[in-house]
């Protein structure tokens, strides 16, 4: 393209940024300066611009600085040539108020960053951030103001400070802000070969910062690695988030007017930018945004490389790369390292610490639940806070049940009424029109009925009154309480939040979520530690706790393979007692066969009545449906249940006496060669028992010695305040609990003494 060609381009880009018709008027006079076939065809290029809303704009790059550089010296020379460009008046070598600029660090879409020398009141290195040359419209300084203003209402260890602002002499405005050393947080992590645990440690602290903004008002809008600087104090890794320069209050001020927001063709980095952030028809962007980008930057922090590809991104074209953020799924974590190639994998696992295996093995599960939940593109479905985010990392570091889960069947039926909208309201307007029908019949006859029954009823309500009075008192004080635990685990506090829980008048919970994971964290954590009387009482209270809950969500969630083993060792028949009647009564009429399998884990891992174990014989006949179906199974979880399945039918038939057949399903479920260790620790127990009732002294000898070497060796110590013995890739805590059970009772029966 000849030199003319290209200054022509420059200046279309340009004015094509002024909203404002006067301004731009007077713009393209100055450029053209009487040459009226130039400006003939920008007026033509201007028009049709103009009527197609998007098709010139592009995201920030860097041609666009460049033509504004070129547009300054063409309105200083006139269209003849191109010249240098003009020299900021304000650059390195100059003074702002008390500052000595010394060398530019940075820049951002309309502000320069210098470092300066503060001379007084005390001499130190600050940064300085001033508009750029050219670019001081009334919309940049408002965004301008807008950083400014949310830095400063903030004060976090982890935020960069405010420590001054003004103006130049020229009139533009400037803010001065403490000068974070350090590196980008992926650099920081890579450079010093981070393990996944200190890199999620590390994160949890810029989470911090971020909902600490959150409880300011403040949306940051622009969360990457470069916005998130790392440096050592002490020995220390801490983490500054900084540059707020697109933040958006989520409550301005009286007369704030922050509407330019929504106008812009991109807010953000395309890469690390939420889908209603890309749609340029959503105004309504709020804290869930920012959930979105810390999610993109976990994940870069894990495989090496965000969600999308930076370059695919600006090759694509603005529509393009619109809908690839709004509708192409994002892959998980643990597949994107599974598709590498071996050496890009070794590479990635090196700067973790780690090796391509163990790396793969520690994300895949509950870490790319986590940063899936967060990278959703419904945000109804995302992490509703930050702080429900880090809640989940902090159970994912202390090895506990995470609440990101797959879709449930309320969602799908939420995405059927919308695909199917006009079937499903006319539907409904039918059916509403029957039951009005009906209802108003109905209400006749209950008037007259009613107004016998009223008397009556206004001498109930001032009897249960006081009663209902005491009892919401009894609500309300429990409410709180468990709102100020939950509070406790999301800081991390597990120990306080335990003491809390143990001391609070907790008999009136009541069903909900939070209180759930409350008391199945809890509950796992007092267990972990040998603490069964307190473990026992959670999970006692987690029944509670899930009275409404879905049994998929309850199966899901482990909660009744964690509770058995839990109450069964605390030793307290009379609550092991309760807890399978619970269970039997939530599970007694179910047809799927993994309900079956987890209810007799749960229940059977202490001798039970002839009347108590004949009441699970439908799920008996569940489980060996699976057999008859094994040649039909996938490999991988699908095989591990149904081996599971076939053990949970070996203990059944070990407690109602039918010791052949308890060896049959025991060898069966041997036979599926599932590589958790806590699974053959669990088998060998039920079949040393059955050999020796059966009379097979040297078969049961060698079964219960296999169980042995096992349980020793899982066991030495006992299990350590953390993690499983041999870690969760080999058994759960509770399967390997469950297995020192069976284990005790076999020993127990070897020395002639009763189960």
């Amino acid at each position: 393209m000849n030199p003319s060609r290209q200054i022509e381009q420059a200046v279309f880009e340009v004015a094509a940024a002024i909203d404002a018709g006067d301004v731009r008027e007077a713009f393209l006079e100055k450029v053209c300066n009487g040459d009226e076939g130039q400006r003939r065809r920008l007026d033509g290029l201007l028009s049709a611009h103009d009527k197609a809303e998007d098709f010139f704009r592009e995201a920030v790059g860097a041609r666009t600085v460049v033509a504004a550089e070129v547009c300054k010296t063409l309105m200083e020379d006139g269209p003849g040539e191109i010249h240098e460009p003009l020299e900021d008046p304000e650059g390195p070598g100059k003074t702002i108020g008390n500052y000595f600029i010394e060398k530019r660090i940075g820049e951002g879409g309309c502000g320069v960053v210098y470092l300066a020398a503060q001379r007084e009141p005390v001499r130190r290195k600050v940064a300085l951030k001033v508009i750029r040359l050219g670019m001081d419209t009334e919309r940049v300084i408002a965004r301008f103001e807008m950083e400014r203003q949310s830095l400063a209402v903030m004060d976090h260890p982890f935020i960069a400070q405010v420590l001054d602002a003004g103006t130049t002499d020229g009139g533009r405005p400037y803010f001065v802000m403490e000068w974070v050393r350090g590196e980008r947080i992926t650099d920081y992590c890579d450079h010093n070969h981070l393990p996944v645990a200190r890199r999620i440690d590390l994160f949890i602290q810029v989470c911090g910062a971020i909902q600490h903004a959150h409880q300011k008002g403040v949306i940051h809008r622009d969360i990457k690695p470069s916005n998130i600087l790392v440096s050592e104090h002490d020995g220390q890794a801490t983490p500054k988030v900084i540059d707020f320069g697109i933040a958006k209050a989520t409550a301005s001020a009286p007369g704030t007017d922050t509407r330019y927001t929504a106008a812009e063709p991109f807010i953000g980095t395309p890469a690390y930018m939420s889908p209603e952030q890309a749609d340029r028809r959503s105004v309504d962007i709020d804290t869930r945004s920012d959930v979105y980008s810390l999610g993109a930057l976990l994940y870069e922090l894990l495989t090496g490389r965000p969600p999308f590809d930076p370059k695919t991104l600006s090759d694509a074209g603005v529509t393009e790369m619109r809908r690839l953020l709004m509708e192409s799924p994002v892959p998980p974590p643990s597949e994107v390292l599974r598709s590498m190639m071996r050496k890009d994998l070794d590479e990635a696992a090196a700067r973790c610490g780690s090796d391509g295996h163990r790396l793969i093995s520690l994300i895949a599960g509950d870490l790319d639940w986590i940063v899936m939940k967060a990278l959703e593109k419904d945000r109804a479905r995302r992490y509703e806070t930050v702080g429900a985010f880090v809640l989940d990392l902090h159970s994912f570091i202390a090895n506990e049940p995470v609440s990101a889960r797959p879709p449930s069947r309320i969602y799908l039926l939420n995405k059927f009424v919308r695909r199917n909208r006009v079937a499903c309201l006319t539907s409904l307007a039918i059916v509403a029109s029957l039951v009005l029908g009906f209802g108003f019949a109905y209400y006749s006859f209950l008037r007259e009925r009613g107004a016998r029954q009223e008397q009556a009823r206004l001498r109930a309500i001032s009897e249960t009154a006081r009663a209902n009075e005491a009892h919401l008192r009894k609500l309300s004080m429990a409410r709180e309480n468990m709102a100020q635990v939950a509070a406790l685990l999301s800081e991390g506090k597990t120990e306080d939040a335990d003491e809390m829980l143990r001391h609070s008048p907790l008999s009136e919970i009541e069903p909900s979520l939070e209180a759930a994971n409350v008391l199945r964290s809890l509950g796992s954590w007092n267990a972990m530690r040998g603490r069964w009387d307190q473990a026992a009482d959670c999970y006692l209270l987690l029944t509670q706790a899930n009275r409404f809950s879905d049994q998929n969500d309850m199966i899901s969630r482990e909660d009744l393979v964690a509770a058995g083993p839990a109450l069964a060792e605390d030793g307290d028949r009379a609550k092991y007692d309760r807890y399978r009647d619970w269970v039997l009564a939530r599970f007694r009429d179910t047809d799927a066969y993994l309900h079956a399998q987890q209810a007799l884990q749960a229940t059977l891992l202490r001798p039970a009545s002839p009347g108590f174990l004949e009441e699970l014989e439908p799920f008996r006949l569940l489980l060996e449906k699976v057999e008859y179906e094994k040649d039909n199974l996938k490999p991988g979880w699908e095989v591990e249940r149904a081996g599971w399945c076939a053990w949970s039918n070996a203990l059944l038939c070990h407690r109602r006496g039918e010791f052949e057949k308890a060896l049959y399903w025991g060898e069966l479920a041997l036979g599926y060669q599932i590589s958790k260790q806590a699974f053959s620790a669990s088998v060998h127990p039920l079949l040393a028992m059955a050999h020796h009732q059966l009379g097979h002294a040297e078969a049961a000898r060698r079964e219960l010695d296999n169980a042995r070497e096992w349980i020793k060796y899982a066991f030495k110590p006992e299990l350590v305040p953390a993690y499983e013995p041999l870690g969760k890739e080999n058994g759960y805590w509770w399967d390997w609990v469950q297995a020192r059970l069976l284990f005790r009772e076999a020993e127990a029966m070897f020395r002639g003494k009763s189960g």
